[in-house]
């Protein structure tokens, strides 16, 4: 995102590490909750692995669809956080997305950049959970102080 105001909440659709409620929580400084980050579908795109790494971005595909979580009400601080988080690789959209009861709702998402080399292999949270969330984990407090040494800084 630019340096633009942000608006005092925003919504957003996560399929990715952000779909794991202790990451998220650590990233974007918010308590997160059941009711908060609810389950959701995002239809037209696709999640892909990124080339050489452990993580996905989304891309537009006819006929397919991502299932990710939709997280409600990010005040200004979560937005900077999260924006840091994502990085310049990953250009911010707004899309629609289903949510829980067939809810439709407005939501951002961080969809692949023109420079992300990515994979034709589908990303999946499961595995990734597995095999890398512990120690993503560890490196991920690290990763924040980043955005810390910053201070109040849109990143994007």
């Amino acid at each position: 995102m630019s340096g633009d105001a942000k608006p005092a909440r925003a919504d957003y659709f996560f399929y990715g590490t952000l779909m794991d409620a202790a990451i998220l929580a650590r990233v974007s400084g918010m308590p997160v909750t059941a009711a908060r980050l609810r389950p959701a579908i995002l239809d037209g795109f696709r999640c892909v692995r990124v080339a050489d790494r452990h993580y996905p971005a989304v891309v537009p595909a006819v006929g397919h669809r991502v299932v990710g979580r939709l997280f409600r009400g990010a005040g200004v601080e979560a937005q900077r956080r999260i924006a840091f988080y994502e990085d310049r690789d990953y250009r911010p959209r707004t899309v629609e997305i289903t949510g829980p009861g067939g809810i439709r709702a407005r939501a951002l998402v961080f969809a692949a950049g023109p420079a992300m080399r990515l994979t034709d292999e589908d990303w999946d949270f499961a595995a990734w959970c597995r095999r890398h969330r512990r120690p993503f984990l560890n490196r991920l407090d690290e990763w924040m102080k980043g955005y810390a040494a910053r201070g109040a800084v849109s990143a994007q």
